[in-house]
């Protein structure tokens, strides 16, 4: 037997230390309250964060191995979700967001060259007239967003909502066979106030690629509701977008969701997983009194190819964690790590209206998609929004904030299946109760097609300090 010693490089807490594998870190927000933040690796160790400060701001944060970071603001701009476009030799080089503009009232979308900015010989790009349909229904706000590529382009996909309270979907294309700067979308809602959109990915089965839609449906009571879209064209006429996939059905109506939030995530070619709040009536009277708690999350696993025929039982899987005690949940992130890891992330508040983060991890065994290797991780003084891989998805970062004093940004870095954590371990249960069914219904889209071009910002480069908090260390591994 020998001791291995792993350098790990921790990117946006800027340290190089030996076997690192849980650190937390802060740093002072120069705009004053932070509302919300995002976090993204960008070229490991490399990360960028999204901090929207003071109701009023978006500050974009270059963070390395330096212990400093570069940053701008964007003013009267709300990021809601960000991702990285790849060049042709896969590193990225473009980050696109999507949100409100907060001057203007409506949705707005925008980009940048990630070098070029951070070392202040860029700009930045953003268009905020954005219609989701005739007749002219402007687009209120953006929420998530997806990226991949076609023949014709980059296709940058987002959800929202539109000034009707619709929920809406837009395709935004990046022709790069058109020359430098055409961009085009096509958009549209979906005509009913009792459907939401809560989450957007790009899947992957062994023939064909697709997206998927989550949210909810309050036609027969809130429950989980799917749709898929064809790549080619998400609006294509009678096609596979128009159709709602309402998880609703057990032997009866089965127990309702507690609210909108439903994230998804890739598990293998064919089938992802979503997680969501659903009220703690299935989960066994036995193990816990369900009349103080509020609700469980549920992870359930879908067949891809079975949700694409139309099929009434797409779910294969259905787990529920013990019911929770907290009065304003949020889910915020979902990411998949290595060997079938996952990890989810909540914002919350208990009876004590005292916030804080609560994360999760577990595996998902294949091929029985049975889920197990729990582990539950709560923050003391931290409330943590934003969520992603890193280090070549064996380990994970957050952002958020000091509950405290929320002046003060908070960074984490944790990694896959250890548990000396800066953090503190809970005890959670498992239930399996049966899969939902699905009742399939069809609701058309409305949607049109339009060009459209941006309008360029300039920024001012900004560099700032970050300090360490916790660090704790894997001293030794066997062989």
């Amino acid at each position: 037997m020998k001791k291995i010693f792993c350098i790990l490089y921790l990117s946006l807490l800027g340290c190089t230390v030996l076997g690192q594998y849980s650190v937390t870190a802060s740093k002072q927000n120069l705009h004053g309250v932070v509302n919300h933040t995002i976090i993204k690796e960008y070229d490991y160790p490399k990360t960028i964060s999204c901090v929207f400060s003071d109701n009023t701001k978006s500050t974009f944060i270059l963070s390395d191995q330096t212990l400093q970071t570069k940053e701008f603001t964007l003013n009267n701009i709300k990021v809601n979700d960000m991702m990285f476009a790849r060049k042709a030799t896969g590193l990225y080089d473009t980050l696109i967001f999507c949100g409100k503009d907060l001057t203007t009232g409506f949705a707005m979308v925008g980009y940048f060259n990630i070098n070029d900015v951070f070392n202040g010989s860029g700009q930045v790009f953003v268009q905020d007239s954005i219609v989701s349909a005739y007749p002219n229904i402007m687009v209120d706000e953006l929420t998530r967003m997806a990226i991949y590529a076609s023949e014709v382009g980059t296709h940058v996909v987002c959800i929202g909502r539109n000034k009707e309270d619709y929920p809406c979907l837009v395709d935004f294309v990046y022709h790069t066979a058109w020359g430098p700067m055409v961009w085009s979308y096509k958009s549209g809602f979906i005509p009913d106030h009792f459907e939401t959109m809560y989450d957007i990915k790009y899947l992957h089965t062994i023939l064909e690629d697709y997206l998927v839609t989550a949210g909810m449906d309050n036609t027969y009571g809130r429950y989980l509701n799917l749709r898929v879209y064809k790549l080619d064209n998400v609006f294509s006429s009678s096609g596979i977008q128009n159709i709602k996939h309402v998880f609703c059905i057990d032997t009866t109506f089965g127990a309702e969701w507690i609210k909108d939030d439903v994230l998804l995530e890739y598990v293998t070619d064919g089938f992802f997983s979503t997680v969501s709040y659903i009220k703690p009536d299935e989960f066994p009277q036995e193990k816990t009194d369900r009349s103080v708690f509020i609700d469980c999350v549920h992870i359930g696993i879908y067949n891809l190819s079975s949700l694409v025929a139309g099929s009434l039982t797409s779910m294969v899987k259905s787990t529920l964690l013990e019911p929770q005690t907290q009065i304003n949940n949020k889910l915020t992130r979902y990411c998949q790590g290595r060997n079938n890891r996952y990890v989810f992330l909540q914002e919350i508040r208990n009876h004590l209206s005292v916030f804080s983060s609560v994360f999760c991890e577990f595996k998902i065994d294949l091929p029985s998609m049975d889920l197990n290797a729990l582990t539950k991780y709560k923050t003391t003084n931290e409330i943590f929004q934003g969520l992603d891989n890193h280090n070549s998805a064996s380990q994970y970062v957050l952002s958020g904030y000091n509950t405290e004093n929320s002046t003060l940004l908070k960074y984490g870095m944790m990694t896959y299946n250890n548990q000396n954590v800066c953090a503190k371990i809970l005890k959670c249960d498992m239930s399996n109760p049966n899969p939902y069914k699905s009742v399939n219904s069809k609701k058309d889209y409305i949607h049109i097609a339009s060009p459209f071009s941006f309008e360029e910002c300039r920024v001012e480069i900004v560099r700032a300090p970050i300090t360490i908090e916790c660090q704790m260390f894997n001293q030794s591994m066997e062989e």
